[in-house]
């Protein structure tokens, strides 16, 4: 299972291109001062959001996620004492995914602060209210 975001989504292709810097591997836990990027084969994922399954088409650029694979390639592979770099090179390209779960858009998505002009409308919009 590894937690990150994600870049971005090829549906024709069933990929994902996956960021991540927290990964829990055979019960060892990894964590990387710099992310690692992945893709992901998506062609028997599951997506979820908040519980539900959802289209590989709503994931959207920025978003967070969990990704978790029961793939008989992984279950392969021995967790050595190196480090998460090197595990990743390991890993098979694309690599496969049985579970997303999708979260919230991701803090690399800067949110903009309401500016002057939108907080009018709004509360125009709410005095329009208050008299209908």
């Amino acid at each position: 299972a590894a937690d990150g975001w994600i870049e971005n989504v090829d549906t024709l292709k069933k990929q994902m291109t996956f960021h991540f810097s927290h990964l829990i591997f055979h019960d060892k836990e990894y964590n990387a001062k710099e992310e690692q990027v992945v893709v992901m084969d998506m062609k028997i994922a599951a997506v979820k959001r908040d519980s539900m399954d959802v289209p590989l088409a709503s994931i959207q650029k920025g978003d967070s996620a969990t990704v978790v694979s029961y793939a008989e390639a992984f279950k392969k592979m021995e967790p050595g004492n190196e480090n998460m770099k090197e595990l990743v090179k390991h890993f098979p390209s694309p690599a496969p995914a049985d579970e997303v779960y999708l979260r919230h858009k991701n803090i690399h998505e800067k949110q903009q602060p309401p500016t002057k002009e939108k907080q009018e409308n709004g509360s125009k919009y709410q005095n329009s209210l208050r008299f209908l």
